[in-house]
């Protein structure tokens, strides 16, 4: 990261294949299990419970934020939207 900014290039990170392929099982997984088919791209990003969940710190196995910090940052913060988890990971992860 840092030889590439010193560079002066733009540094981005991205979702990797193997990251999307464990996404895609797990939507395999429910569906075959629980008999429920998960459009990825039809999750409200407004859920409420989602949010509450956050807001107490249980992140176990959430990417980005299931250190304990992250999680006491998480109870702190409260936070209620898209934006504020997004804030907070930028905040907390600067790189």
């Amino acid at each position: 990261m840092k030889d590439v900014e010193e560079a002066g290039l733009l540094k981005m990170d991205f979702l990797g294949l193997r990251t999307l392929s464990i996404i895609d099982t797990a939507l395999a997984l429910i569906q075959l299990n629980h008999g429920v088919k998960i459009d990825i791209d039809e999750i409200p990003l407004d859920d409420k419970k989602t949010y509450e969940l956050f807001g107490r710190g249980d992140t176990i196995a959430v990417f980005q934020f299931d250190s304990a910090p992250m999680q006491n940052y998480m109870r702190a913060l409260k936070p209620e939207n898209l934006e504020d988890l997004s804030s907070m990971n930028a905040l907390y992860r600067p790189g």
